[in-house]
């Protein structure tokens, strides 16, 4: 939207055109020549703007206050009037001229000299408050005070001669007025003016001005200047001057304060709308006959109705309560300053809680002219009421089925002591006793031993103090339901206080197994490696001496775990565990470091004792019973006798001992186990020792009919022996069940005892060239048996071999869930599996040796016997891989 002040430019530009229209042929009249009527003319205009700027200042001032803009005022009408005088002087006075008296050129540079020094002076009116009247009679005096002293008073200096040129004193004159119009530019330009366009506009006319006194004091000093070129331009610019300040004085007493009034009625209306649209309170009113003649927003958002809609209506529609009587408006509300609770029904049928206040609007002579109702919404309030009393029964609900327990007490004896207010259900059952029981009952009374685990003193400060806090868990002893307690306390805004407990049993007790782990082995019970790093570092801090170390190393671990299972395993360090606990002192510290590995630390211990700890351990590994194998630990001894030795030192020396001995003992450990095994494979099978026997004659015999090397005939011999192994890792009740077939599931983990087997050869460096034999000797010839599914000559010679024997020896021996079978009927029964279960050629083969026919040669290839000079033994044309 566009300013006045925007507004207002081009009209003024327009009358100043059309004052100037006007004049100019006035000025052609009278002059009736073209350069001084022009010249007339723009003087002629220049008063106009002068008279109409003060006329424009002095009825402007009573809402603009502005001294600045009246001063300029008074000046432009002096400034006016000279120049009036000095225009009339050559037409009208010319009686005077031919008197003598120039009063033309005097009245012009008078009017010349005000008008500077006015304007050098005018800024200091900027901030000034002087009465209109007053400086309007000075102005009034000063200016016919100077006329009548210039035409009737002498000494006035002569300004031109009479053929018109200029004297040296209006010379010096001009340059006077043209040094302090550009001085008053400066000041006009430093000037506190409030209204930035006046200054501007004030600035620009002082610039004008100094541009048409410098055209005059050029055109001078030759005859009739101020009607030449030069002349001419500075009458323009003097006009245009004297317009520019007549603009300054219409924008800065007229339109702009116009403009600010404007601005201030509409922000007085703005505030007023601002106001009534801010009371947080509803207000209607209405005139004497009940219509509603004014309707806030708080009032239309309550009742649902906007002001235009209600304006006229009558009050009982508007602001309808909910129990309405007959009468006036008046008479079914209550009247006075007491608030009224109601309910009203909106506009849209909707329900408002309200408190209300109505009174009657009296007018001057006292009659009632009216009513005014102001009310606000409480249904806020009510709901919440409402929400309160929901909450309260909310919070009974809770207390009483919350999962935790909560107690309410209240402090007796200055708060040394706390007596039961309330006790909830989950109270009840975590501490085993009943509501009833204890409210009332003193806290000290019901649960004597609180003392011990601190919640007496956390009620005290949490009473005294206000701050809540939280009590770790602690023990309560209280008989059968005794446990770990952990508890929140709060005071209330009441001053009671509130504990919140709960039963952390299970949860303490799983923190502290988790806190056992960390330093202790999960399977033997033992401190494990990290708490050995905490002892040697304390150890080493302390500087103790003498401390003895020994160090452990488990035999047979593997081929236990690969022969038993790895239960069984666990159980062989069970039992190391348990014999190294049995011969520790109980300040020792045992340890198992990891896998098979164990150290146990003994303080204040020489070195003589440590080597009879060492012999007590091994003798009671000796006697400890098989399970499933006999213990052995091969073990090394280390004493620190100094402090400057580390302990690391001695662990290290001391790990050091227990290899070398167990690379000493290594043979006759693993053997001792291959004992144990095979005495725990003759009481799990029903493979006796003369079936193992017959085996071995039988596989041997069929080895050299085929004219089998040495070494492979050795192989045979041990693999008859060891061939089920595996066994000893197959659970009892499998191998024993007699009375139902095997299960799938119990077929499936039978025939993994070659694979077992397997495993345990492999453990030990004696059976490893067998082990290949064990792990096939199921397969069959066509590829269908296990656990590998190999075929034809993929399956190991000595495999294939104790596959026959075995077979043959079981048949013609008998089992107890089967009859023995005569020697022609198990031999039949190879030679009718061969090629699919047995090997075809050794089937035949196996068959002559038992029918004791010798001259029989392995299949179609005749044995060959290289030449010594080739470097190998006997072998047969046969895959032996």
């Amino acid at each position: 939207m566009r300013t006045l002040d925007k507004l207002s430019w081009p009209s003024h530009v327009y009358v100043a055109i059309l004052v100037w229209a006007l004049i100019v042929p006035v000025g052609w009249t009278v002059i009736g020549s073209s350069t001084p009527a022009l010249a007339f003319s723009f003087e002629t205009a220049s008063i106009f703007f002068a008279t109409l700027a003060f006329f424009t200042a002095w009825n402007t001032y009573g809402y603009s206050r502005s001294s600045y803009l009246l001063f300029i005022g008074m000046t432009q009408l002096t400034v006016a009037l000279l120049d009036s005088f000095s225009l009339i002087s050559r037409p009208v006075l010319r009686l005077s001229i031919e008197l003598g008296i120039r009063h033309c050129m005097q009245f012009w540079v008078a009017a010349r000299v005000i008008h500077a020094f006015s304007m050098f002076l005018a800024p200091r009116y900027a901030r000034l408050r002087r009465p209109g009247i007053r400086m309007l009679a000075i102005s009034a005096f000063f200016a016919t005070a100077l006329v009548a002293a210039i035409m009737w008073l002498p000494g006035f200096p002569e300004l031109v001669t009479a053929d018109g040129a200029l004297t040296p004193d209006m010379v010096v004159t001009n340059y006077l007025i043209l040094g302090v119009l550009a001085v008053s530019v400066i000041g006009q330009t430093l000037s506190d003016v409030r209204d930035r366009l006046v200054r501007e506009l004030m600035t620009a006319s002082l610039a004008v001005a100094v541009i048409s006194q410098a055209a005059f004091t050029i055109a001078g000093p030759g005859v009739n200047y101020m009607t030449t070129g030069v002349g001419f331009f500075g009458h323009v610019a003097k006009a245009l001057s004297y317009w520019l300040v007549y603009e300054a004085v219409v924008i800065g007493g007229y339109e702009h304060p116009l403009a600010r009034l404007r601005d201030g009625l509409k922000h007085v209306r703005a505030t007023r709308r601002v106001t009534l649209s801010s009371i947080g309170d509803g207000a209607i009113t209405t005139n004497k006959d009940g219509k509603v003649t004014l309707l806030n927003p708080e009032a239309s958002r309550i009742t649902g109705w906007a002001e235009h809609d209600a304006l006229g209506v009558d009050i009982d529609s508007v602001f309808r309560l909910s129990l309405m009587g007959t009468g006036s408006s008046g008479a079914r509300r209550s009247r006075g300053t007491a608030l009224t609770e109601s309910v009203v029904y909106a506009k849209d049928a909707s329900i408002r809680y309200v408190e209300y206040t109505s009174s009657p609007i009296h007018g001057p002579d006292g009659d009632e002219l009216g009513e005014v109702i102001v009310f606000r919404e409480i249904s806020e309030r009510v709901q919440k009421d409402e929400l309160i009393k929901t909450s309260m029964e909310k919070y009974r609900a809770l207390f009483e089925h919350m999962p935790n327990g909560v107690s309410v007490y209240r402090a007796v004896d200055g708060g040394k002591d706390f007596v039961f207010v309330e006790f909830n259900r989950a109270g009840e059952l975590i501490e085993g006793i009943d509501a009833p029981s204890v409210v009332g009952r003193r806290l000290s009374e019901v649960f004597p031993g609180l003392a011990e685990m601190g919640l007496m003193e956390a009620l005290q400060r949490v009473w005294l103090t206000g701050q809540s806090e939280r009590l770790s868990p602690a023990y309560c002893e209280n008989g059968p339901h005794s446990g770990w307690r952990e508890n929140w306390i709060y005071r209330v805004p009441s001053g009671e206080v509130v504990a919140v407990f709960q039963d952390v049993t299970e949860r303490v007790q799983a923190e502290q197994r988790v806190e056992y782990l960390t330093i202790h082995d999960a399977l033997t019970g033992l401190y494990n490696r990290r708490y050995l790093e905490q002892v040697v570092s304390r150890l080493d801090a302390e500087a103790v001496v003498p401390v003895s170390v020994v160090f452990g190393d488990a035999n047979g671990l593997k081929l236990a775990n690969d022969a038993f299972g790895h239960e069984a395993g666990d159980r062989l360090l069970v039992n190391i565990a348990r014999v190294l606990q049995a011969c520790s002192r109980s300040d020792d510290i045992v340890v198992r470091m990891g896998g098979d590995e164990f150290v146990v630390i003994m303080r204040d211990v020489s070195e003589d004792e440590a080597a009879e700890a060492v012999v007590r351990m091994r003798r009671a590994f000796d006697e400890a019973p098989p399970d499933p194998v006999r213990i052995s630990l091969a073990l090394g001894v280390s004493t620190r006798s100094t402090s400057s030795v580390s302990l690391r030192e001695v662990l290290a020396d001391a790990e050091k001992h227990a290899y070398r001995q167990k690379l000493a003992e290594s043979k006759s450990a693993r053997g001792s186990l291959m004992k144990s095994l095979l005495r725990t494979l003759a009481v799990k099978t029903s493979e006796t020792e003369d079936h193992v026997l017959r085996m071995r004659e039988l596989a041997l015999e069929l080895g050299r009919s085929l004219g089998l090397p040495d070494s492979t005939l050795d192989d045979l011999a041990v693999l008859t022996l060891i061939h089920d192994i595996g066994m000893v890792g197959i659970p009892d009740s499998i191998l024993t069940k007699v009375d139902a077939p095997l299960s799938h599931d119990e077929q499936e983990a039978l025939k993994k005892h070659p694979e077992i087997g397997y495993r345990v050869a492999q453990a030990s460096i004696e059976l490893a060239h067998v082990a290949d034999g064990i792990l096939s000797h199921h397969e069959n010839w066509d590829g269908t048996g296990y656990p590998q599914g190999l075929k034809g000559e993929e399956i190991p010679l000595i495999a294939r071999i104790v596959a026959i024997v075995d077979a043959y020896d079981s048949m013609t021996a008998g089992r107890s869930y089967r009859a023995a079978r005569s020697k022609k009927q198990a031999v039949d029964e190879i030679r009718k599996l061969a090629g699919t279960r047995f090997d075809p050629d050794l089937a035949e083969a196996f068959a002559r040796v038992v029918s004791g026919d010798q001259g029989f040669r392995f299949g179609t290839v005749e044995r060959e016997r290289t030449s010594a000079g080739d470097g190998c033994d006997d072998t047969i044309g046969y895959d032996t891989s």
